[in-house]
């Protein structure tokens, strides 16, 4: 026999399969509501959001976006952008994946297996990890490192052999943004300043930014090239920085 809640969780579901799961940007316009006839929607959807989510928010745009406060609101949109974002697993293994197909095509040979992707659907899946990267460039080093990389590969190397071509604008600004606030708050390990004085060679790539930031060489940062590391799983940063440290070893 249904219950009272699962025949509300039907008529909701009703809801879903006609609704389209807002995007981010799509918050920003609703209204916030505190009216008390509001409360049984914020509950209902407040215990969703374990559960499923991106269903959670899909009741909420189909609804309008009533919630009885804007704390409230900022906590579960928060919930469901980090939901949404790929972990820095899924994302190294969509760069190597990205790359062995740009190489692939370089070299006229098919994938093993068996995919097929134009230059332009890899460039195009390369801008979507870099804003990935910038996205969560605020909560963690690891995504503004390969971030910054990958907007100065873009500017320095043959888009054909990188998969890297034209990246969200935006997302660059936000990048360059978070590692002058990094810096300014000393906040930059020493790989960040490291990996940024090699980039710095090619100051061109930073030349768009400098009404946001002008960086300039730290002297006091230890070159890692001497210690002989390995960077594994990060992606084309990993990849391009074990080959300037194999290259310096060989010397």
């Amino acid at each position: 026999m249904a219950t009272k809640r699962s025949r509300e969780l039907e008529k909701q579901n009703a809801k879903i399969s006609q609704a389209v799961i807002a995007l981010p940007g799509k918050f920003a316009k609703y209204k916030l509501y505190k009216k008390p006839e509001h409360n049984k929607m914020y509950k209902f959807i407040a215990a969703e959001i374990p559960n499923g989510i991106s269903r959670a928010f899909a009741i909420f745009g189909q609804c309008g976006g009533f919630f009885v406060d804007e704390s409230a609101t900022k906590l579960y949109i928060k919930r469901y952008l980090q939901a949404q974002k790929m972990t820095l697993t899924e994302l190294t293994n969509k760069e190597v994946e990205l790359y062995s197909f740009a190489i692939d095509l370089y070299n006229g040979k098919g994938n093993s297996d068996g995919k097929v992707m134009t230059l332009n659907e890899i460039y195009s899946e390369y801008k979507k990890v870099h804003k990935e990267y910038a996205n969560m460039s605020d909560t963690d080093i690891e995504y503004l490192k390969r971030g910054l990389f990958i907007q100065w590969y873009a500017m320095t190397e043959p888009n054909y052999l990188t998969g890297i071509a034209e990246l969200d604008g935006n997302a660059e600004t936000k990048i360059i943004t978070e590692l002058k606030k990094r810096i300014d708050q000393n906040k930059a390990d020493n790989e960040l300043k490291w990996m940024l004085n090699h980039y710095l060679d090619w100051d061109f790539v930073f030349e768009r930014f400098k009404d946001i930031a002008e960086f300039s060489k730290d002297k006091n940062v230890v070159d890692l090239t001497n210690i002989k590391l390995k960077i594994v799983n990060r992606g084309q940063m990993g990849i391009y920085w074990n080959s300037i440290i194999k290259s310096k070893a060989s010397r």
